[in-house]
């Protein structure tokens, strides 16, 4: 930042550095969570800035007012919610902003210690888990990260993929991820597949992670030459939202007991699979899961 701005108010700023920027413009993407200061999100239009400070600035017109979505329980106690995410709702801020997103809401609805303790895809939908306290969280997230939270999905995917457990390696390639080629170095990933239903070229699939890489459910149905509908950046057909949902959540609560939160899917994901809800689709997941111990 010039230091001539030092001491001067952050919109004040902005409107002076960018040309097609006001202070009700400036105000508006502060707002929104689109200003960095060296790195951190500043949310506050009067915060004076130091000489030398870093400014970045990031908006796109379809985005300064991004959608806004109630927050909905299926499990709620004193220490763990378990929420279900729709569709297109970020968990977390990116360039752009964090307004809407999961983690501010949460930390909105139940406070500044309520922490997200797993991701899910933007374009996903289902059930994701929230810590409370601070204990709660560092519990959760050790099951995460131990990968003894059991974690289900439903998906449709164009043609019928293999069954069985998929180890297929995965290799990050710019913003996306693909399967690493056998002289590469990739990171490990296990999901375990098994096919519920078949019909016109489409199939709806159970899916049980071991891992949780980024996007690795999608490359994984990508790389076994069944991709996700409505995902065309991994080679999937075009559809009116991506067919993935966390259906199903399992894993031990804080205090010591076994919590297992089921979440089907909504009209969206069966509209934009072609497909009516089975009856029994929740109980033919939950048959892809161990009878008992943890994953891993």
């Amino acid at each position: 930042m010039p230091e001539e701005l030092a001491g001067e108010r952050v919109d004040r700023v902005l409107a002076a550095l960018v040309p097609e920027m006001s202070r009700t413009l400036a105000r508006r993407v502060i707002d929104q969570g689109g200003v960095l200061l060296s790195g951190r999100r500043c949310r506050v239009a009067s915060r004076a800035l130091d000489a030398g400070e870093r400014v970045m600035v990031t908006w796109h017109p379809k985005v300064l007012d991004p959608p806004m979505w109630p927050l909905r329980a299926i499990h709620s106690d004193d220490r763990v919610v378990i929420l279900s995410k729709p569709a297109g709702q970020h968990v977390q801020g990116t360039e752009l902003g964090d307004r809407g997103t999961l983690v501010r809401e949460v930390a909105r609805a139940y406070g500044p210690d309520a922490r997200v303790v797993h991701r899910l895809d933007a374009p996903a939908s289902g059930a994701i888990a929230v810590g409370l306290d601070a204990r709660a969280v560092n519990e959760l997230g050790h099951q995460v990260r131990e990968h003894t939270m059991q974690r289900g999905y439903l998906a449709v995917t164009a043609g019928t993929p293999p069954e069985g457990r998929c180890t297929l390696r995965l290799r990050q390639h710019g913003r996306l991820m693909r399967v690493a080629g056998p002289d590469e170095d990739g990171m490990d990933a296990a999901t375990h597949v098994s096919v519920l239903h078949s019909w016109q070229g489409r199939s709806l699939v159970a899916l049980r992670l071991e891992t949780g890489r980024t996007h690795q459910v999608r490359v994984h149905l990508a790389g076994l030459g069944s991709p996700l509908i409505g995902d065309p950046r991994y080679g999937g057909p075009p559809a009116s939202r991506l067919c993935l949902h966390a259906s199903r959540l399992a894993f031990v609560h804080p205090d010591g007991q076994p919590i297992c939160a089921e979440d089907p899917p909504g009209e969206d994901f069966w509209d934009a699979a072609g497909l009516a809800a089975p009856p029994d689709v929740m109980a033919r997941l939950a048959q892809s899961f161990p009878s008992a111990g943890p994953i891993g």
